[in-house]
């Protein structure tokens, strides 16, 4: 995808970036099919707390990306590695534990 003026990224860096910087969030995925995305979101910790903070930068995401059709899951890590996670999906970040 295109970068956005909003970000100066692309959706998959912006993504990174974005998810990046919550500390419980494990690894980002992503499906790209044409102007639909749908991302996968691994948190170690699904507290109330967490969520609202993946859901802020949601909406940034969303807003930052107008022309995208954004489709957000949160999945619980598990103590699992990235590659056992999201088997359909591109990893756009990760953080080991």
């Amino acid at each position: 995808m295109s970068a956005n003026p909003q970000y100066h990224l692309t959706v998959d860096d912006a993504l990174a970036f974005d998810f990046g910087h919550i500390l419980d969030v494990r690894a980002v995925y992503a499906v790209h099919a044409e102007r639909n995305l749908r991302v996968l979101i691994a948190l170690d910790n699904p507290s109330v707390e967490n969520r609202e903070k993946v859901f802020e930068k949601q909406y940034d995401l969303i807003s930052g990306f107008p022309d995208l059709f954004f489709d957000f899951n949160l999945i619980p890590a598990r103590n699992r590695a990235h590659h056992e996670m999201a088997t359909d999906a591109k990893l756009i970040y990760t953080r080991e534990v």
